[in-house]
Parts: structure tokens; C-alpha cells; sequence
């Protein structure tokens, strides 16, 4: 809680899990991807905490009843690692893993539609890459393959034709990173 600079707890999700991912579309906070109680499930349920949708007005601004999860479609494929990002009112899901198998799909949740399309798969299948939205764009930075740490950059421009673009690699291999966008560039930590 900003206001008092306190911590407070959120309602359950309804899906247990450890490494999941979360993005804001909307002023809703959604959660998807990673592991259930056993390192082999990996929950496919999108969950979205926000405002009730019925008497919506009728509560005070900070007043903590008013919001809940939802659960939303499911992913078509459960993982872990995966980047999740948020930019024109779409929650995007690429890459990431499940036990030895490595993905290189991607696609997005249209919130405003409430449901899932594809993308076209990436160049390259990776897990843990530090990604960015930037100038109506999606880039992924390294991440990793298997036992192979990768420096490769993709990007994804959002405005037609909607394709992966191969970038220039970074100058050092990076796996579970982050990378920050600024007006001059994208740095990856």
C-alpha cells in the first residue's frame, strides 16, 4: 500500500505456484505460467486480480474488498521461464520451458476480447531471457536452451507485418536477467 507504505495480503490465487509471471493490462494485474506443488505440473491457468466488475463504484478508492482473481483461458501449453509483457492492452507470453523442452512460441492474451492468439515463433527456442517493450516492439535478450547460455536478440514489431526480427547478439551471454527500456536504449542486467 503505497498511501502507508505497508505491505498487505492479497486474496489466495486460486492455482498454487512457484516462478510464475505477472504483467499489468489495465489496471489489472495478471499471473500466469510456472510450477505447481510438483516440479512436473505447470499450471496453464491465467488468473487476473482486479476490480469486481458489479458495483464497481460503489467502493472508495483503495478499499481492498472490491478486487478478487479470476481465472481466465488457459495457456495451451504450461511453463516456466517464460516472458510475459504488457503493451497495447495485450498481455504477451513467449518462450520459457517445461522439464527439457524449450519453446520458442509466442502469443498474447487480448484482455479487452478475453481470450488467446498465437504470434509467430521465434527465431530462436529460449527460457529465462531478459525482455522488453520498446518503440511498439518486443525484444528478447539471450536466455537460455538447455545447458546453452544464449547473447541472441529477437524482436518483435507489434504494428504490421507482425514478425520475429534477428538483432545484433549482446557482447555477453545472459540467462535470467532483466533488461530496463529508456528513451537511448535497452539495458540488460
Amino acid at each position: 500500500n503505497l498511501s502507508s507504505c505497508t505491505w498487505e495480503l492479497l486474496p489466495q490465487m486460486a492455482v498454487p505456484r512457484v516462478g510464475a509471471v505477472a504483467a499489468t493490462v489495465a489496471d489489472n494485474i495478471y499471473i500466469c505460467c510456472g510450477m505447481g506443488s510438483d516440479s512436473q505440473h505447470h499450471p496453464r491457468v491465467l488468473e487476473r486480480f482486479g476490480q469486481r466488475r458489479k458495483n464497481r463504484k460503489s467502493h472508495r478508492i483503495g478499499d481492498e474488498s472490491r478486487f478478487s482473481w479470476h481465472q481466465l483461458p488457459k495457456l495451451a501449453v504450461g511453463r516456466i521461464g517464460a516472458a510475459v509483457l504488457s503493451a497495447r492492452n495485450r498481455l504477451y507470453v513467449c518462450g520459457g520451458n517445461r522439464c527439457k523442452e524449450y519453446f520458442g512460441d509466442a502469443g498474447f492474451f487480448d484482455a479487452s476480447l478475453c481470450r488467446w492468439e498465437p504470434l509467430p515463433s521465434m527465431h530462436r527456442r529460449r527460457s529465462e531471457a531478459a525482455s522488453a517493450v520498446m518503440a511498439d516492439a518486443i525484444f528478447m535478450c539471450g536466455g537460455e536452451e538447455g545447458e546453452k547460455v544464449l547473447g541472441g536478440v529477437e524482436r518483435l514489431d507489434l504494428q504490421a507485418p507482425i514478425q520475429w526480427e534477428v538483432l545484433p547478439p549482446m557482447s555477453v551471454s545472459r540467462v535470467a536477467a532483466s533488461a530496463v527500456p529508456t528513451v537511448t536504449g535497452i539495458y540488460v542486467f
